[in-house]
């Protein structure tokens, strides 16, 4: 009879590989509104969570933006800025993801994300 011991490692409850800049540009011609949209951002790779994970982007500092999907893993922002004749504007703002273990009630967070769109005029 053979003897066999199992052996186990907590898992720390943690994010990595999360994307910590994303931007967009956008150009119209005349004055005007101007939407710009950004890339896709990734809050990261969560490993060691004991129930389901929910998921919060959150204001950190800056230029606000509007949150596409303020509840999933992956988000895209946007911001309307007005441009005038010639005019070319930049904002920046910081964000960050929260996920929180429903396991264990658990919060971390993933890093911060500036948000950087480009608001331009043509003409």
């Amino acid at each position: 009879m053979s003897s066999h011991q199992a052996f186990f490692a907590k898992l720390d409850f943690i994010i990595i590989d999360g994307t910590t800049s994303v931007s967009g540009f956008n150009i119209r011609s005349g004055a005007g509104n101007v939407t710009t949209t950004t890339n896709n951002a990734h809050g990261g790779d969560v490993y060691g969570n004991q129930g389901s994970l929910s998921y919060l982007w959150e204001y950190v500092s800056g230029e606000t933006a509007t949150i596409q999907t303020s509840t999933n893993i992956d988000t895209t922002f946007s911001r309307t800025k007005f441009v005038n004749i010639a005019q070319s504007l930049t904002f920046n703002g910081v964000y960050r993801l929260k996920v929180t273990d429903n396991g264990t009630g658990n919060i971390i967070y993933g890093p911060n994300c500036t948000v950087s769109t480009t608001h331009e005029e043509s003409s």
